[in-house]
């Protein structure tokens, strides 16, 4: 399946109208304060060893399932070997992420995806640093988590602002290609034609995306909006319910959807911009 890429110019106001819950999406841009939370309930859920072991096991496997996306594509941009990124992303998950990452996240101390963006950068530092010592023959250096506060390598630990955003938009990709394939999977025969017709346009601007769809296909232009502005219903719904699941009560899914699809916007406009370079 292949994404549409958003034009610069389109990066203005996404509006998704008329979902069953009357939704209305508005996104002035790509910057500003993010609001995004997390449903700490299942994080606390899947590090309880001391309840139902058959809840907490699938709370864990929901939050591995929800970050593990996220967390290999950032393994891929570090510049490891493409082929050894699986087996490092492994290595996280089962050495990091389960042993220190859930157990020593704190929701007053911020959001959980920053947190784990953090651990991320640091074991890939301590990964590469293991592997030149490796290579050079003097055996494996003490882990970064063993540095103390102030030695000279702490500026190289903070989390650079581009790899919490990088982060942040694999993260948003994902639930937006999750939320497409929970569509997809709805349809069979000449409604998956015409969802794969009209799934990378789901996004774009109403200004000629039907006409251009008709021409296109040979369909009659206001078939293909009537379809376009059913499969956006259909999509906000459904990504409102997946955002649902990773806020907590307090929080607004609606805003953090607003969050998530500014992310969407800005990632498929880096790549266009990336593709075109």
């Amino acid at each position: 399946m292949r994404f549409m890429v958003i034009r610069a110019h389109s990066i203005g106001t996404v509006t998704l109208q008329k979902t069953r819950k009357s939704l209305k999406i508005m996104s002035n841009g790509i910057t500003g304060e993010s609001v995004f939370g997390t449903r700490w309930t299942i994080i606390n859920q899947a590090r309880d060893q001391s309840g139902d072991p058959i809840a907490a096991r699938k709370a864990l496997n929901e939050v591995i399932l929800r970050y593990r996306p996220s967390i290999l594509a950032a393994i891929h941009r570090s510049g490891i070997n493409p082929s050894d990124c699986e087996d490092v992303c492994h290595d996280f998950i089962v050495n990091k992420f389960l042993t220190s990452t859930l157990p020593k996240a704190d929701p007053r101390k911020g959001r959980f995806r920053t947190f784990l963006v953090h651990t991320v950068r640091l074991f890939l530092i301590d990964y590469r640093r293991k592997q030149a010592a490796e290579f050079r023959g003097r055996g494996v250096t003490d882990s970064l988590d063993d540095l103390a506060p102030g030695d000279a390598s702490e500026a190289a630990l903070a989390v650079e602002p581009r790899m919490e955003l990088e982060f942040e938009m694999d993260f948003a990709i994902s639930m937006h290609e999750k939320t497409l394939e929970a569509i997809r999977r709805e349809r069979t025969g000449r409604q998956l034609d015409l969802f794969e017709m009209l799934a990378p346009c789901i996004l774009e601007k109403e200004q000629g995306v039907s006409r251009t769809i008709a021409s296109q296909f040979g369909m009659d232009e206001a078939a293909v909006r009537k379809g376009l502005s059913r499969l956006r219903e259909r999509y906000a719904d459904e990504f409102l319910m997946r955002t649902s699941e990773i806020t907590d009560e307090d929080e607004d899914p609606k805003l953090e959807m607003k969050e998530l699809l500014k992310l969407v916007l800005m990632r498929q406009k880096l790549s266009k911009e990336r593709q075109e370079a």
